[in-house]
């Protein structure tokens, strides 16, 4: 993942916020190279991971009502299939507009109510989310992050903590700390 993070960082845009990031297309994603063997849910999941510094239960619960389009933004909230992580957690996440962009392209695709389309229906009865229902995509997606080169155990993690890298570096630590909708900043600098 170094080369392709670094690669990714040198042909990084930022937009007018500190939390609007995107990548040129640079072959190294499932959206661009893996596309066929990952499938679009992989790219999907990838992109909201990678440029938007969502957590897994975010991106799993995340809904179509989440996104305003308009004004390019997810709103991460507690509703009838999750909790937010926290009460910081609960905010407003700019998105780049290339980014709105392509989700809207989704919904026209998409036959379901979540971002992330999969046969699993979501439990209702969690108090805190250990029911993924895109397992199987998370799976697939981290198999791919291994096989080319992120090692850390939790890969898909991995692209949370590259997006808070790359707003440290254009931003600085509390831009990346509020990207990331961390408690504290001594929970950024840690990571």
């Amino acid at each position: 993942m170094r080369s392709a993070s670094a690669r990714c960082a040198r042909e990084r845009k930022c937009g007018t916020g500190p939390r609007r990031q995107t990548c040129a297309n640079d072959g190294l994603s499932p959206a661009s190279s893996a596309s066929g063997a990952s499938g679009p849910k992989c790219s999907g999941l990838f992109c909201l991971a990678l440029f938007t510094g969502l957590r897994r239960d975010e991106i799993d619960t995340l809904t179509w009502r989440q996104i305003d389009f308009a004004n390019h933004i997810i709103r991460i909230e507690t509703h009838e299939f999750t909790h937010a992580k926290s009460e910081r957690s609960e905010a407003a996440v700019d998105i780049d507009p290339t980014l709105t962009e392509r989700l809207r392209e989704w919904t026209q695709e998409s036959k379901s109510k979540f971002v992330i389309g999969v046969d699993q229906d979501p439990k209702t009865d969690v108090s805190s989310y250990h029911h993924y229902r895109c397992d199987s995509v998370f799976k697939r997606l981290t198999a791919w992050l291994q096989a080319h080169g992120v090692e850390d155990r939790n890969a898909l993690h991995t692209l949370r903590k590259e997006f808070g890298t790359q707003v440290n570096r254009t931003h600085g630590l509390f831009a990346a700390s509020a990207a990331l909708r961390h408690a504290s900043i001594q929970l950024t600098r840690a990571v």
